[in-house]
């Protein structure tokens, strides 16, 4: 009989085998552990499932993960009502506007876990000293409060309408107040948002924080909702409508959409930049913006959006420093000016008197008439706060004391962190290179000012690294692989201690001992890595990282996520060694993070004998991400000692003459085509281990012994 087989192309096979020899060592790897290691594994397999569903719980439980979940139903919802290009997909990842790029940028913060370090910081404290306040009176005055019942489905229904109405009550003026002339100085930098999107919700000044004043001090205080899990739910249903409404969705939900909760072309009007719209719809209940004379129902359509401010759309990720410092410099004026316009006055009431100088009472009080509502705002604040210690002076005392060690744990953790304690580290290279290079040669430049795609694309992978959904970003993206790896490696650790040598960490030169060993150990596995990366296979991966052009300290965080399938070399060293402390093992990692940054800068130093043998200097790592073919696969390890054992050191004296790889579809759209790369990676290992098996059967075919009367042989052999 005739083959099935015949005439099946095998070059696919040849050309892909790498795929399938490096699934077959993984396979062969895992089957190993499990004999080897048997009671080991039968305890991975459970601890992995627990270990991922206890992360995967907790961050969808979590604020964050609900956010993100609702941001990309949105997104997909979008994919089936608009067209392509009015959807945020479009927008953010195929067009990449500035303003689509820094509404991406602020929604990655939004997920990360140090928003509220940025909320802290830029509110000065008084974000988090308003949700102290507020939770300290509520403890307080609870006997005061009503409770909103619970019991049953209609009385759930009736308590949440009440909560509605009243966080849209109050929401609803302090949005009016965001808008008013002194404080849009902050608020304008979400309304210049110019490509209209999901995203844009999250484009919010972190100043704009010292707003939640208003709330603390209004009647929501006296609201109690009595389950924990009904206000979850109360809260989710609110972000819900906003996430809606920051879209362009063509739904106007009837009356619903007039009187009860905002649709999406309703705020459509209030980002529009035509002056009709002006100062209109601002709550999420439609129901207040037709009591106070805000609402707008025209018929027209915003022609566009934003606002009239060239600064904000050609320089936005700078202009709302800028807005903040504004702010805050106004108000410190307007503090310094409250003085003076009260002697003015006095001056101008005794003006009649001739013992004193006309002169001598003319003070200019143009800019404290023009700033006064700040002062104002904190007199308001300030007796509000006086007559909290006055009557309440114990209870005074009690926040005084919790604010603070709440703030001082908080910072104590923070700090010891390792991923804190990497920002900390990288945000000191920012600084470091102000004082060592050029100004257009720095990170703070190309990333903040110059704003290439290429720095954009580096910032967000940064604020990716430093966030709370990186681990299941990774989880997704190596199939599980790399997560699965790194809990074999732990557990086979555990079962196998007397295996691993303990580093010493008595006294200064036993830690640096210990520290030279494991670092000589680490990156002799990373050398090898990182050249399994540069293999043409796994090139297809890394070349992500390898296609910034504008070659910076965030560079060190642009990594495709999927590369956390070649995780075995980064464990195998914890197999071997055991760091006693894990604060020691922190300060290592956070030492290696740190050095890398390093490594991705533009400072000119080559740290002599050092940067030749013990650490890769800047200079030679940029060597490394060269485009000229000279220095192609040249200077690889942290440690230099590797690359002059095995051949792979470069040290002659051409500079880089750019930075990146031959290929434009990197370098115009690198956020599309990193996903591509990673499609293309594995379908190509579907397809290798395909042409695997295709391959064994065809040679079983050939070696079958032909049949009577049956001519079975290939085509390309003559019959006898």
């Amino acid at each position: 009989m005739d083959n099935p087989l015949q005439g099946v192309r095998l070059r696919p096979v040849k050309r892909l085998w790498p795929y399938a020899a490096t699934i077959g060592g993984v396979v062969a790897f895992a089957a190993a552990a499990v004999v080897l290691f048997w009671p080991a594994a039968t305890d991975v397999w459970p601890s992995v499932a627990g270990a991922f569903e206890a992360k995967l719980h907790r961050f969808v439980v979590g604020p964050a993960g609900q956010l993100m979940a609702l941001t990309i139903f949105v997104i997909i919802l979008e994919l089936f009502v608009l067209n392509w290009e009015q959807t945020t997909a479009f927008r953010v990842f195929v067009r990449r506007s500035k303003s689509a790029m820094t509404d991406l940028g602020f929604a990655l913060i939004t997920f990360s876990s140090f928003k509220w370090l940025v909320d802290y910081v830029f509110s000065l404290g008084i974000a988090f000293a308003a949700v102290k306040l507020s939770d300290a009176l509520a403890t307080r005055i609870g006997w005061m409060r009503w409770e909103l019942p619970a019991n049953g489905v209609l009385e759930v229904v009736g308590a949440f309408a009440v909560y509605y109405l009243m966080v849209t009550f109050v929401g609803y003026w302090q949005h009016r107040l965001m808008h008013w002339r002194w404080f849009w100085q902050l608020h304008r930098f979400h309304h210049s948002a110019t490509d209209f999107n999901v995203l844009t919700g999250f484009r919010a000044n972190p100043g704009e924080m010292i707003s939640n004043l208003i709330p603390t001090l209004s009647p929501l205080i006296f609201l109690k909702v009595p389950d924990a899990g009904l206000f979850a739910v109360f809260v989710f249903v609110n972000l819900t409508v906003g996430q809606l409404q920051h879209t362009e969705l063509p739904w106007s939900f009837g009356w619903i959409g007039r009187w009860i909760v905002t649709s999406p072309r309703v705020h459509q009007i209030h980002h529009s930049i035509d002056e009709e719209h002006r100062d209109k719809n601002f709550s999420n209940c439609p129901l207040w913006d037709q009591l106070f004379g805000t609402w707008y129902g025209g018929p027209n359509r915003p022609s566009a959006y934003g606002i009239p401010d060239p600064a904000h759309i050609e320089r936005p990720a700078t202009q709302w420093l800028i807005d903040i410092w504004i702010f805050y410099r106004d108000l410190a004026i307007a503090l310094a000016s409250l003085p003076r316009l009260i002697l003015a006055r006095i001056g101008r009431a005794q003006s009649a008197s001739p013992a004193i100088e006309p002169s001598a009472s003319k003070v200019d009080s143009s800019r404290s008439v023009r700033l006064w509502p700040y002062a104002a705002a904190i007199g308001v604040l300030a007796l509000c706060l006086a007559m909290f210690v006055a009557f309440q002076r114990e209870a005074a005392s009690d926040l005084w004391s919790q604010a603070l060690g709440f703030v001082e744990a908080k910072w104590r953790r923070g700090l010891f962190v390792p991923g804190v304690m990497a920002f900390l580290g990288t945000m000191l290279l920012l600084v470091l290179e102000l004082f060592f290079l050029s100004w257009k040669k720095t990170t703070v430049f190309i990333v903040f000012v110059r704003r290439k795609v290429s720095a954009i694309v580096d910032l967000c992978a940064t604020i990716f690294f430093f966030s709370t959904f990186k681990p299941v970003v990774e989880y997704v993206f190596t199939l599980g692989i790399g997560f699965a790896i790194v809990k074999l490696t732990d557990a086979a650790s555990a079962r196998y201690d007397w295996v691993r040598w303990e580093l010493p960490s008595e006294g200064v030169l036993a830690v640096i001992a210990g520290f030279a060993v494991y670092y000589l150990f680490s990156s002799f596995f990373g050398y090898w890595q990182h050249r399994l990366m540069h293999w043409r296979w796994f090139w297809q991966l890394h070349r992500f990282h390898h296609a910034a052009t504008e070659f910076n300290v965030f560079t060190t965080f642009r990594v495709n996520p999927a590369e956390a399938i070649t995780v075995i070399p980064s464990v195998l060293p914890f197999f071997f060694l055991k760091v006693p402390s894990t604060g020691l093992f922190a300060i290592f990692i956070v030492t290696n993070q740190v050095l890398a940054s390093l490594q991705h800068s533009s400072l000119p130093w080559t740290l002599g004998w050092l940067g030749r043998w013990v650490v890769t200097a800047p200079t030679n790592h940029q060597v490394h991400h060269s485009i000229d073919p000279e220095h192609r696969d040249k200077n690889f390890s942290s440690c230099p000692l590797w690359d002059h054992m095995f051949g792979t050191w470069y040290g002659g004296p051409n500079r880089p003459s750019a930075y990146g790889i031959p290929d434009p579809a990197h370098v115009e759209r690198p956020l599309t085509q990193w996903l591509i790369d990673v499609w293309i990676f594995y379908r190509d290992i579907a397809r290798s281990m395909a042409g695997a098996v295709r391959s064994v059967l065809a040679r079983i075919t050939r070696r079958q012994p032909a049949s009577p009367g049956v001519l079975d042989t290939p085509a390309s052999i003559p019959a006898e």
